[in-house]
């Protein structure tokens, strides 16, 4: 526990070298005793961290030869005080009145000779004093070690990694923004930097710190209330332990007054920022999360088990803390229950659009992002599911729903455009696992304009094959089936189709879409026609010693709505080749009888035939 006191120092005995300098205000005067004269008793061993002006009906005295240590008092009420404001006029010949006194709040704790210690290593030094190297393929990061983490007691200073800090390029890339803005940017009181939580927000505070001094400029790291002078960044942590729950009222107040620039680092939650950002004019900027390249540099940093924390990354989301929390034994399996039954609330209660915000949806579930990397694109946020695992839990909660909440969860996500990305996905494996595990439902009409009605029948787990561009759709997998066959492409990129149905009289290449409009990749036909055995893509002939002849292309796109269905079919695809006909049809969620374990057993096979490929 720190221990604060009060100090009173006569004015006209300390104050002597101002008896010239042009002051019109109590807060011009202050700012001029904080520069030239508690600065430079940072020898004293004492954090002064406030100031004030007071009159005091019998003045204190001093002898000039005492250091400013020895007239420390504990606190107490000195009666007959009068406080000055900043806005105040300096008193008449101020300098001479011996009444008049400078009141200092001081700790006495240890942050000042840690502080003092960080100082004198980076100020005006190279960065390169604290900095180390390491590389992976190719790309280089720097990093403060544990042997300076320690060197500077960084611990008592607030941070609690003590194993190292990674630098990761986005704090350069933040950095220089912040320094624009600060430079450009007119009655802009500071800035709140968010994003993703658990993706080094206080590692990049800390940074700052590092480099405001490497460049000889004035910085401040929020740990109790201070003086700040003029020029000053701020720097508030509301991401730490205990968190802030807004700047303190110091910062808050010379950031007001544009005298110093406040940055804030926090989560996306807005009760932290939304009202001191709006009172004092503050501007908004957004981190990336953690790129893959970025983990695997801090599990370089860390000593830690690269590969696990790949994994982790790539099924839980690049949330670092995430990532490092579920190091510890039996943690994955706490969190998956825990993104289960985040995913189970998410679906029954979906947020409405009209009231929907970035800012607060649970981050257990979703990554947060800045929009672009412009200027603009930074100052905006915008949510995702964070990995497919978590997409494929969400619709396991989806399909265990009741079918008021299905409709009021997929008419939310497939509306808000930062979901409809993910609402696609969804849909599709819904439309996929229905073709691949209900094999006695009825078949999708779906239809075109001045055309006979198309039927696609759900083929079932006998007759659908997984398939990539190596391995074509393999003879062997349907030789002695009768159609109808489907098969599925194992790249999420495959061109022009999500799958493909053939039936005794069509070859039907499908695209599932929650969009209004969906190209068709003219290239992609001529790929699928080399990729099915030609024996597939022929009817039987009609009569004896006739030729078999080319079954028909369909190209139908499958949708949710029947206002959708009807845009796509009639859209304009030029360059289809000669004989596909455009069809749509209208998937229904509800009436498909699609249940998870339906769309488990489809995601099992998947992942089953994706590992399978690749050993092969």
């Amino acid at each position: 526990m720190t221990t604060h006191f009060r100090v009173y120092v006569p004015f006209r005995d300390v104050l002597c070298p101002f008896r010239s300098t042009n002051i019109s205000s109590v807060g011009d005067l202050l700012e001029a005793v904080w520069r030239d004269v508690i600065l430079p008793l940072g020898d004293q061993q004492l954090n002064i961290f406030d100031c004030s002006l007071r009159s005091l009906l019998v003045p204190v005295p001093m002898e000039p030869r005492n250091t400013l240590q020895n007239r420390v008092v504990r606190s107490s009420r000195v009666d007959g005080s009068v406080d000055a404001r900043d806005t105040d006029p300096v008193p008449p010949r101020w300098s001479e009145l011996e009444n008049l006194h400078v009141y200092l709040y001081v700790d006495l704790g240890s942050e000042v000779q840690i502080a003092e210690q960080l100082y004198k290593t980076l100020w005006g030094k190279d960065l390169n004093v604290i900095l180390e190297e390491i590389s992976d393929g190719g790309t280089t990061w720097t990093y403060v070690p544990k042997t300076h983490i320690d060197h500077l007691k960084m611990s008592e200073l607030g941070y609690n990694e003590t194993r190292g800090l990674l630098v990761r390029p986005e704090y350069d890339v933040a950095f220089g923004v912040l320094q624009q803005d600060h430079e450009t940017v007119e009655d802009c009181g500071g800035v709140v930097v968010t994003g993703q939580p658990g993706i080094g927000k206080t590692c990049f505070l800390y940074y700052l710190l590092f480099r405001r001094l490497s460049e000889r400029r004035p910085v401040a790291l929020e740990q109790h209330p201070k003086y700040i002078p003029a020029g000053t960044w701020a720097l508030s942590d509301s991401n730490g332990e205990p968190a802030v729950a807004q700047p303190c009222s110091a910062f808050l107040t010379v950031s007001e007054r544009k005298t110093a620039w406040l940055i804030q680092t926090t989560s996306p939650v807005e009760t932290r920022w939304k009202n001191w950002r709006k009172t004092c004019k503050a501007g908004m900027f957004v981190m990336n999360y953690f790129s893959i390249e970025d983990i695997t540099a801090l599990s370089k940093v860390l000593n830690l088990d690269i590969s696990n924390i790949q994994r982790l990354y790539r099924k839980w989301g690049p949330s670092a803390r995430t990532c490092l929390d579920l190091l510890q034994f039996d943690a994955e399996a706490e969190h998956e229950h825990s993104v289960t039954s985040a995913a189970r609330r998410f679906v029954e209660n979906p947020p409405k659009i009209v009231n929907f915000d970035e800012a607060n949806v649970s981050h257990r579930l979703f990554s947060i992002r800045p929009k672009g990397q412009d200027r603009t694109g930074r100052r905006i946020q915008i949510a995702e599911i964070a990995t497919d695992h978590i997409k494929e839990i969400i619709s396991y909660a989806a399909a265990d729903a009741n079918a008021q909440d299905q409709i009021k969860f997929f008419q939310m996500i497939s509306t808000y455009p930062s979901f409809r990305g993910p609402a696609g996905k969804m849909f599709e494996g819904f439309v996929l696992s229905w073709l691949y595990a209900r094999p006695n439902a009825e078949p999708l009409r779906c239809f075109a304009t001045n055309q006979a009605d198309l039927e696609i029948p759900a083929c079932g787990r006998e007759k659908t094959t997984f398939f990539d561009r190596k391995s074509g759709l393999r003879l062997k997998d349907v030789n002695g089936h009768k159609p109808p066959f489907c098969f599925l492409p194992n790249a999420q990129n495959f061109p022009t189709t999500d799958t493909i149905v053939i039936t005794h009289n069509f070859v039907i290449t499908i695209q599932v879409t929650v969009s209004n409009e969906h190209g068709a990749n003219v290239d992609g036909f001529e790929e699928i026609k080399k990729l099915i055995p030609a024996s597939l893509q022929k009817n039987p002939p009609q009569k004896k010693n006739k030729r078999k002849k080319d079954k028909p292309w369909r190209h139908v796109f499958i949708t949710h709505s029947d206002n959708r269905a009807e845009f796509l079919r009639n859209q304009n695809l030029p360059g289809l080749p000669d004989g596909v006909l455009v069809y749509s049809g209208v998937f229904d969620i509800l009436r498909s009888g699609v249940t998870r374990e339906h769309v488990e057993a489809f995601n099992e096979k998947k992942t089953q035939s994706e590992n399978s490929m690749e050993v092969d």
